[in-house]
Protein backbone atom coordinates (compact mmCIF):
# COMPACT_ATOMS: atom_id res chain seq x y z
CA UNK A 1 0.00 0.00 0.00
CA UNK A 2 1.47 3.15 -1.30
CA UNK A 3 1.28 6.31 1.20
CA UNK A 4 1.81 10.17 1.81
CA UNK A 5 2.70 11.30 5.15
CA UNK A 6 1.30 14.82 5.93
CA UNK A 7 3.62 16.83 8.41
CA UNK A 8 2.26 20.03 9.74
CA UNK A 9 5.10 21.89 10.46
CA UNK A 10 4.80 25.02 13.02
CA UNK A 11 7.55 27.31 13.32
CA UNK A 12 6.66 28.05 17.02
CA UNK A 13 7.83 31.21 18.05
CA UNK A 14 5.53 32.59 21.07
CA UNK A 15 3.75 35.90 20.03
CA UNK A 16 4.16 38.92 17.61
CA UNK A 17 2.76 41.84 18.35
CA UNK A 18 2.58 44.14 15.66
CA UNK A 19 1.17 48.11 15.18
CA UNK A 20 -0.21 49.82 12.40
CA UNK A 21 2.95 51.63 12.10
CA UNK A 22 5.02 48.16 11.71
CA UNK A 23 2.20 46.56 9.94
CA UNK A 24 3.10 49.24 7.03
CA UNK A 25 6.24 49.30 7.24
CA UNK A 26 6.45 45.71 6.34
CA UNK A 27 4.33 46.73 3.24
CA UNK A 28 6.31 49.66 2.30
CA UNK A 29 10.25 47.46 2.65
CA UNK A 30 8.35 44.47 1.07
CA UNK A 31 6.93 45.95 -2.09
CA UNK A 32 8.75 49.12 -2.46
CA UNK A 33 6.05 51.04 -2.35
CA UNK A 34 5.88 54.93 -0.57
CA UNK A 35 3.01 55.76 1.35
CA UNK A 36 2.42 59.71 2.55
CA UNK A 37 -0.11 59.07 4.64
CA UNK A 38 0.22 58.41 8.54
CA UNK A 39 -0.32 54.82 9.39
CA UNK A 40 -4.23 54.13 10.57
CA UNK A 41 -6.07 51.15 11.22
CA UNK A 42 -8.11 52.90 8.29
CA UNK A 43 -5.19 53.25 5.91
CA UNK A 44 -4.52 49.42 6.80
CA UNK A 45 -8.52 48.66 6.05
CA UNK A 46 -8.76 51.38 2.83
CA UNK A 47 -4.91 48.82 1.63
CA UNK A 48 -7.18 45.70 2.19
CA UNK A 49 -9.81 46.68 0.18
CA UNK A 50 -7.73 48.32 -2.59
CA UNK A 51 -8.95 51.39 -2.72
CA UNK A 52 -5.81 53.32 -2.68
CA UNK A 53 -3.72 53.24 -6.51
CA UNK A 54 -0.24 51.76 -6.08
CA UNK A 55 0.35 51.46 -9.37
CA UNK A 56 -0.51 48.10 -10.08
CA UNK A 57 0.79 46.65 -6.82
CA UNK A 58 -2.90 46.69 -4.99
CA UNK A 59 -3.15 42.77 -5.38
CA UNK A 60 0.46 42.48 -3.70
CA UNK A 61 -0.56 44.44 -0.94
CA UNK A 62 -3.74 43.28 -0.02
CA UNK A 63 -2.41 39.92 -0.09
CA UNK A 64 0.17 41.25 2.40
CA UNK A 65 -2.84 42.31 4.67
CA UNK A 66 -5.31 39.31 4.31
CA UNK A 67 -6.85 38.42 7.44
CA UNK A 68 -4.96 35.40 7.90
CA UNK A 69 -1.49 37.14 8.18
CA UNK A 70 -2.67 40.31 9.49
CA UNK A 71 -4.54 39.19 12.90
CA UNK A 72 -1.95 37.45 14.84
CA UNK A 73 -1.24 36.32 18.44
CA UNK A 74 0.23 38.85 20.31
CA UNK A 75 0.38 37.58 23.91
CA UNK A 76 0.17 34.56 25.13
CA UNK A 77 -3.16 34.63 26.21
CA UNK A 78 -3.89 34.89 22.64
CA UNK A 79 -1.81 31.72 21.86
CA UNK A 80 -3.00 29.53 24.71
CA UNK A 81 -6.87 30.75 23.88
CA UNK A 82 -6.07 29.40 20.08
CA UNK A 83 -3.76 25.77 21.86
CA UNK A 84 -6.71 25.33 24.25
CA UNK A 85 -8.91 24.56 21.40
CA UNK A 86 -6.53 23.27 18.98
CA UNK A 87 -6.13 20.48 22.15
CA UNK A 88 -9.90 19.43 22.54
CA UNK A 89 -10.96 15.93 20.78
CA UNK A 90 -13.23 17.77 19.23
CA UNK A 91 -11.20 19.71 16.98
CA UNK A 92 -8.25 17.01 16.73
CA UNK A 93 -10.56 14.19 15.89
CA UNK A 94 -12.60 15.85 13.27
CA UNK A 95 -9.55 15.88 11.08
CA UNK A 96 -8.37 12.12 10.58
CA UNK A 97 -6.59 9.93 8.13
CA UNK A 98 -6.30 7.09 6.45
CA UNK A 99 -6.54 4.79 9.56
CA UNK A 100 -8.21 7.15 12.08
CA UNK A 101 -5.47 8.87 13.77
CA UNK A 102 -6.28 12.70 14.71
CA UNK A 103 -4.65 16.05 13.11
CA UNK A 104 -0.43 16.17 14.90
CA UNK A 105 1.33 19.53 14.47
CA UNK A 106 5.82 19.66 14.67
CA UNK A 107 6.27 22.52 16.90
CA UNK A 108 9.82 23.62 15.90
CA UNK A 109 10.70 25.59 18.65
CA UNK A 110 12.74 29.11 18.80
CA UNK A 111 14.91 31.00 21.51
CA UNK A 112 14.79 34.75 21.32
CA UNK A 113 18.53 35.79 23.25
CA UNK A 114 20.29 38.34 23.36
CA UNK A 115 18.32 41.45 21.40
CA UNK A 116 18.43 44.71 21.88
CA UNK A 117 15.46 46.28 20.35
CA UNK A 118 11.98 43.89 20.32
CA UNK A 119 9.61 45.83 18.54
CA UNK A 120 7.12 42.84 18.23
CA UNK A 121 7.21 42.24 21.48
CA UNK A 122 9.25 38.60 21.27
CA UNK A 123 9.14 36.37 24.54
CA UNK A 124 12.99 36.71 25.18
CA UNK A 125 14.88 33.89 27.00
CA UNK A 126 16.18 30.51 26.64
CA UNK A 127 13.80 27.64 26.92
CA UNK A 128 10.56 30.06 27.22
CA UNK A 129 9.15 29.10 24.37
CA UNK A 130 10.42 25.43 24.48
CA UNK A 131 9.07 24.44 27.99
CA UNK A 132 5.49 25.94 27.36
CA UNK A 133 5.18 23.54 24.13
CA UNK A 134 6.78 20.39 26.20
CA UNK A 135 4.28 21.10 28.93
CA UNK A 136 1.42 21.46 26.10
CA UNK A 137 2.46 17.91 24.72
CA UNK A 138 3.41 16.13 27.27
CA UNK A 139 -0.65 17.50 28.90
CA UNK A 140 -2.22 16.52 25.44
CA UNK A 141 -1.34 13.69 23.96
CA UNK A 142 -2.07 14.00 20.43
CA UNK A 143 1.69 12.38 19.18
CA UNK A 144 3.19 16.55 18.41
CA UNK A 145 6.42 16.73 18.22
CA UNK A 146 8.69 18.78 19.52
CA UNK A 147 11.78 20.14 17.14
CA UNK A 148 14.63 23.19 16.80
CA UNK A 149 13.61 26.56 14.82
CA UNK A 150 16.39 29.16 14.54
CA UNK A 151 16.89 32.99 13.76
CA UNK A 152 20.72 34.12 13.36
CA UNK A 153 21.22 37.07 15.34
CA UNK A 154 20.86 40.32 13.23
CA UNK A 155 23.54 42.88 12.70
CA UNK A 156 21.68 45.01 14.80
CA UNK A 157 20.14 42.81 16.94
CA UNK A 158 16.79 43.30 16.34
CA UNK A 159 14.37 40.39 17.61
CA UNK A 160 12.07 41.10 14.23
CA UNK A 161 14.72 40.49 11.63
CA UNK A 162 16.41 37.29 10.48
CA UNK A 163 20.21 36.78 9.29
CA UNK A 164 21.44 34.24 7.67
CA UNK A 165 24.67 33.75 9.42
CA UNK A 166 25.03 30.64 12.02
CA UNK A 167 28.69 31.21 12.68
CA UNK A 168 28.46 34.90 13.85
CA UNK A 169 25.17 33.51 15.98
CA UNK A 170 26.88 32.12 19.20
CA UNK A 171 23.83 31.64 20.99
CA UNK A 172 23.25 28.87 18.37
CA UNK A 173 25.65 26.47 20.52
CA UNK A 174 24.53 27.94 23.36
CA UNK A 175 20.82 26.73 22.40
CA UNK A 176 22.48 23.09 21.95
CA UNK A 177 24.25 23.10 25.23
CA UNK A 178 21.35 24.52 27.19
CA UNK A 179 18.77 21.93 25.67
CA UNK A 180 21.42 19.04 26.50
CA UNK A 181 22.53 20.07 29.60
CA UNK A 182 19.01 21.69 30.80
CA UNK A 183 16.52 19.84 29.29
CA UNK A 184 18.30 16.63 28.32
CA UNK A 185 17.18 17.06 24.96
CA UNK A 186 18.67 16.60 21.21
CA UNK A 187 16.90 17.96 17.79
CA UNK A 188 16.40 15.05 15.21
CA UNK A 189 14.77 17.83 12.99
CA UNK A 190 15.15 21.33 11.90
CA UNK A 191 13.49 23.95 10.51
CA UNK A 192 15.92 27.08 9.10
CA UNK A 193 14.51 30.70 10.29
CA UNK A 194 12.97 32.64 6.77
CA UNK A 195 13.99 29.41 5.51
CA UNK A 196 17.39 30.35 4.99
CA UNK A 197 20.55 28.52 4.98
CA UNK A 198 23.70 29.27 3.61
CA UNK A 199 27.20 27.01 3.51
CA UNK A 200 27.51 27.45 7.25
CA UNK A 201 24.27 26.19 8.20
CA UNK A 202 24.52 23.81 5.87
CA UNK A 203 27.62 22.02 7.13
CA UNK A 204 26.79 22.70 10.80
CA UNK A 205 23.62 20.80 10.46
CA UNK A 206 25.57 17.59 8.42
CA UNK A 207 27.05 17.35 11.90
CA UNK A 208 24.24 17.09 14.06
CA UNK A 209 20.50 17.06 12.48
CA UNK A 210 19.53 14.36 10.50
CA UNK A 211 16.16 15.67 9.22
CA UNK A 212 15.47 19.01 7.82
CA UNK A 213 12.30 20.39 7.07
CA UNK A 214 13.18 23.44 5.21
CA UNK A 215 13.14 23.01 1.42
CA UNK A 216 10.73 25.71 -0.41
CA UNK A 217 11.48 24.71 -4.02
CA UNK A 218 8.90 25.47 -6.17
CA UNK A 219 8.36 25.29 -10.40
CA UNK A 220 7.73 29.60 -10.94
CA UNK A 221 10.40 30.05 -8.61
CA UNK A 222 11.39 33.53 -10.96
CA UNK A 223 8.14 34.01 -10.15
CA UNK A 224 8.79 34.42 -6.50
CA UNK A 225 11.94 36.51 -6.89
CA UNK A 226 9.95 39.56 -8.25
CA UNK A 227 9.16 39.81 -4.00
CA UNK A 228 12.18 42.23 -3.25
CA UNK A 229 12.71 39.96 -0.05
CA UNK A 230 13.26 36.69 -2.11
CA UNK A 231 15.50 38.34 -4.97
CA UNK A 232 18.71 37.49 -6.41
CA UNK A 233 18.67 34.60 -3.19
CA UNK A 234 18.06 37.10 -0.80
CA UNK A 235 16.34 35.09 2.62
CA UNK A 236 15.37 31.37 2.27
CA UNK A 237 16.76 31.00 -1.38
CA UNK A 238 15.88 26.96 -2.50
CA UNK A 239 15.89 28.11 -6.41
CA UNK A 240 16.75 24.94 -8.10
CA UNK A 241 16.33 22.27 -5.68
CA UNK A 242 14.12 19.44 -5.93
CA UNK A 243 10.53 20.16 -6.32
CA UNK A 244 9.44 16.01 -5.96
CA UNK A 245 7.80 15.34 -2.48
CA UNK A 246 10.72 12.60 -1.82
CA UNK A 247 13.28 14.10 0.31
CA UNK A 248 16.80 14.19 -0.95
CA UNK A 249 20.53 13.91 0.61
CA UNK A 250 22.49 17.61 -0.67
CA UNK A 251 25.18 17.96 -2.29
CA UNK A 252 28.20 19.11 -0.15
CA UNK A 253 28.71 22.92 -2.00
CA UNK A 254 25.03 23.56 -2.38
CA UNK A 255 21.86 22.08 -0.29
CA UNK A 256 19.48 22.72 -3.20
CA UNK A 257 21.16 20.15 -5.06
CA UNK A 258 21.05 16.42 -4.54
CA UNK A 259 24.44 14.61 -3.30
CA UNK A 260 25.89 12.65 -0.83
CA UNK A 261 25.82 13.86 2.63
CA UNK A 262 24.12 12.49 5.58
CA UNK A 263 21.39 14.41 6.51
CA UNK A 264 18.12 14.18 4.74
CA UNK A 265 16.01 17.76 3.51
CA UNK A 266 12.18 17.58 2.78
CA UNK A 267 10.30 19.68 0.90
CA UNK A 268 7.83 21.99 2.88
CA UNK A 269 5.74 25.12 1.49
CA UNK A 270 3.69 27.71 3.49
CA UNK A 271 -0.18 27.56 4.47
CA UNK A 272 -1.82 30.57 3.34
CA UNK A 273 1.29 32.41 2.41
CA UNK A 274 2.15 34.87 -0.35
CA UNK A 275 5.78 32.67 -0.45
CA UNK A 276 5.42 29.00 -2.03
CA UNK A 277 2.61 28.26 -0.92
CA UNK A 278 0.69 24.78 -0.24
CA UNK A 279 -1.91 24.32 -3.50
CA UNK A 280 -3.86 21.38 -4.53
CA UNK A 281 -1.95 20.90 -7.53
CA UNK A 282 1.04 20.24 -5.40
CA UNK A 283 -0.86 17.64 -2.59
CA UNK A 284 -2.14 16.07 -6.00
CA UNK A 285 1.27 15.91 -7.38
CA UNK A 286 1.82 13.76 -3.65
CA UNK A 287 -0.53 11.51 -4.42
CA UNK A 288 0.23 10.66 -7.87
CA UNK A 289 3.63 9.89 -7.66
CA UNK A 290 3.01 7.86 -4.19
CA UNK A 291 0.99 6.06 -6.40
CA UNK A 292 2.67 5.76 -9.52
CA UNK A 293 6.25 4.70 -8.01
CA UNK A 294 5.04 3.09 -5.15
CA UNK A 295 7.39 5.06 -2.62
CA UNK A 296 6.25 6.79 0.69
CA UNK A 297 5.73 11.03 -0.54
CA UNK A 298 6.60 13.13 2.93
CA UNK A 299 4.72 16.63 2.29
CA UNK A 300 5.81 19.44 4.86
CA UNK A 301 3.95 22.23 4.72
CA UNK A 302 4.63 25.22 7.34
CA UNK A 303 2.69 27.72 9.63
CA UNK A 304 3.55 30.04 12.42
CA UNK A 305 1.88 29.84 16.31
CA UNK A 306 1.75 33.08 16.48
CA UNK A 307 -1.32 32.76 13.29
CA UNK A 308 -4.46 30.79 13.61
CA UNK A 309 -3.46 27.21 13.08
CA UNK A 310 -6.97 26.32 13.10
CA UNK A 311 -7.76 28.25 9.61
CA UNK A 312 -4.79 26.25 8.54
CA UNK A 313 -5.95 22.82 9.45
CA UNK A 314 -9.17 23.17 7.69
CA UNK A 315 -7.18 24.80 4.47
CA UNK A 316 -4.98 22.15 3.74
CA UNK A 317 -7.33 19.21 5.08
CA UNK A 318 -9.88 20.68 2.13
CA UNK A 319 -7.23 19.48 -0.04
CA UNK A 320 -5.85 16.42 1.32
CA UNK A 321 -9.52 14.91 1.49
CA UNK A 322 -10.30 16.26 -2.78
CA UNK A 323 -6.86 14.38 -3.95
CA UNK A 324 -7.65 11.21 -1.61
CA UNK A 325 -10.28 10.73 -3.39
CA UNK A 326 -8.81 9.99 -6.10
CA UNK A 327 -6.43 7.50 -5.34
CA UNK A 328 -8.35 5.33 -3.01
CA UNK A 329 -5.48 2.77 -2.99
CA UNK A 330 -2.92 5.39 -1.46
CA UNK A 331 -3.17 6.24 2.49
CA UNK A 332 -2.33 9.23 3.85
CA UNK A 333 -0.81 9.59 7.41
CA UNK A 334 -0.65 12.57 9.76
CA UNK A 335 2.80 12.29 11.55
CA UNK A 336 5.08 14.09 13.00
CA UNK A 337 8.25 14.90 11.79
CA UNK A 338 9.97 12.48 12.66
CA UNK A 339 7.66 9.81 12.20
CA UNK A 340 7.27 11.17 8.50
CA UNK A 341 11.13 9.95 8.06
CA UNK A 342 10.54 6.63 9.84
CA UNK A 343 7.70 5.49 7.72
CA UNK A 344 10.04 6.95 4.79
CA UNK A 345 13.15 5.12 5.87
CA UNK A 346 11.07 1.64 6.83
CA UNK A 347 10.44 1.49 2.97
CA UNK A 348 14.23 1.44 2.29
CA UNK A 349 15.78 -0.49 5.18
CA UNK A 350 15.03 -2.05 9.10
CA UNK A 351 14.72 0.21 11.67
CA UNK A 352 18.58 0.73 13.99
CA UNK A 353 18.98 0.08 17.28
CA UNK A 354 18.87 3.59 19.17
CA UNK A 355 22.11 4.71 20.08
CA UNK A 356 22.85 4.82 23.95
CA UNK A 357 25.81 6.98 25.10
CA UNK A 358 27.92 6.10 27.73
CA UNK A 359 29.88 8.85 29.25
CA UNK A 360 32.39 8.22 32.22
CA UNK A 361 34.76 10.57 33.98
CA UNK A 362 38.29 9.44 34.28
CA UNK A 363 41.11 10.92 36.86
CA UNK A 364 44.73 9.24 36.02
CA UNK A 365 47.36 10.03 37.57
CA UNK A 366 49.92 12.60 36.17
CA UNK A 367 47.23 13.37 33.32
CA UNK A 368 44.62 15.77 32.86
CA UNK A 369 41.21 15.56 34.22
CA UNK A 370 38.94 13.70 30.95
CA UNK A 371 35.57 12.10 30.05
CA UNK A 372 35.35 8.82 27.95
CA UNK A 373 32.22 8.77 25.65
CA UNK A 374 31.28 4.79 24.39
CA UNK A 375 28.81 4.74 21.63
CA UNK A 376 27.47 1.35 23.20
CA UNK A 377 24.31 0.72 21.19
CA UNK A 378 23.44 2.30 17.76
CA UNK A 379 25.75 4.80 15.84
CA UNK A 380 25.97 8.52 16.03
CA UNK A 381 24.43 10.72 12.70
CA UNK A 382 28.01 13.38 12.08
CA UNK A 383 31.31 12.25 12.75
CA UNK A 384 31.01 13.28 16.75
CA UNK A 385 28.44 13.90 19.79
CA UNK A 386 27.45 17.15 20.89
CA UNK A 387 29.72 18.04 23.75
CA UNK A 388 28.21 20.36 26.15
CA UNK A 389 29.72 22.27 29.29
CA UNK A 390 28.43 24.73 31.91
CA UNK A 391 30.46 26.21 34.73
CA UNK A 392 29.75 27.04 38.18
CA UNK A 393 28.60 30.59 36.48
CA UNK A 394 26.43 29.22 34.36
CA UNK A 395 28.51 29.98 31.49
CA UNK A 396 27.64 27.35 28.63
CA UNK A 397 30.78 26.57 25.83
CA UNK A 398 30.63 23.71 23.06
CA UNK A 399 33.67 22.00 22.18
CA UNK A 400 35.02 19.87 20.15
CA UNK A 401 35.79 15.53 21.32
CA UNK A 402 39.60 14.07 20.44
CA UNK A 403 38.52 11.26 18.38
CA UNK A 404 39.88 7.83 19.47
CA UNK A 405 41.18 5.54 16.87
CA UNK A 406 37.80 3.33 17.33
CA UNK A 407 35.28 5.45 15.72
CA UNK A 408 32.99 4.59 19.01
CA UNK A 409 35.18 6.22 21.23
CA UNK A 410 35.67 9.76 21.67
CA UNK A 411 37.67 11.74 24.82
CA UNK A 412 37.99 15.37 26.18
CA UNK A 413 40.62 16.36 28.41
CA UNK A 414 40.51 19.03 30.90
CA UNK A 415 43.15 21.21 30.41
CA UNK A 416 44.58 24.85 30.31
CA UNK A 417 44.23 24.25 26.55
CA UNK A 418 40.61 23.91 26.68
CA UNK A 419 39.18 24.55 30.01
CA UNK A 420 40.33 23.59 33.59
CA UNK A 421 37.87 21.33 35.38
CA UNK A 422 37.64 23.77 38.32
CA UNK A 423 35.92 25.90 36.24
CA UNK A 424 33.21 22.58 35.05
CA UNK A 425 30.04 22.28 37.23
CA UNK A 426 28.08 19.92 34.77
CA UNK A 427 28.76 18.39 31.39
CA UNK A 428 26.21 16.79 28.52
CA UNK A 429 26.42 14.83 25.02
CA UNK A 430 23.92 14.79 23.21
CA UNK A 431 23.64 13.10 19.83
CA UNK A 432 20.63 11.72 17.22
CA UNK A 433 20.92 8.79 14.39
CA UNK A 434 20.18 8.73 10.88
CA UNK A 435 16.45 7.74 11.87
CA UNK A 436 16.12 10.20 14.42
CA UNK A 437 16.38 8.65 17.23
CA UNK A 438 18.59 10.75 20.01
CA UNK A 439 20.73 9.93 23.31
CA UNK A 440 21.39 12.63 25.79
CA UNK A 441 23.68 12.04 28.85
CA UNK A 442 24.90 14.45 31.42
CA UNK A 443 27.05 14.62 34.59
CA UNK A 444 27.10 16.80 37.37
CA UNK A 445 29.77 17.67 39.55
CA UNK A 446 29.31 16.74 43.31
CA UNK A 447 29.81 19.98 45.85
CA UNK A 448 31.44 17.37 48.20
CA UNK A 449 34.08 16.30 45.96
CA UNK A 450 36.27 19.02 44.19
CA UNK A 451 36.74 17.09 40.58
CA UNK A 452 34.57 14.18 40.70
CA UNK A 453 31.58 13.99 38.61
CA UNK A 454 28.36 11.82 38.22
CA UNK A 455 25.40 10.62 36.19
CA UNK A 456 22.66 13.14 37.05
Amino acid sequence: MTSVSFVHCVDTEGPLYENPIARIERVQEITGIELLESPSLDLINRLQRGDIDLHGKEKAVQNLLSSHRSNVNSNWQEVDDMLTELATAEFREQYSDSEGRSWVFSWFCLDHIDYVDNPRRRDIGYHNIFDYYVDYCTTHDYNDGIYLHFHPMSRYREAHRCATSYSQSPHLYETFCRRIIDRNWFPSAFRAGFQAERPDSHLFLEQWVPFDFTNMSVDDWDKLEQQSDFRLGRSGNWKGAPTSWEPYHPHIDDHRKSGDCRRWIARCLNVMNRIAPITQAEIQKAFHSAATTGQPQIVGFCGHDFRDLRKEVEHVNEMILQSASDFPGTKYYFDNASQAFHRYLTFFETPPEPPNLDVNYILDEGDFPRIEVRLTKGSVFGPQPFLAIRSPAKIYYHDNFDNFLDEKIWHYAFSPDSIDIEDVSEIGVGCADHWGNTSVVSLSRDQSEKIMFYKK
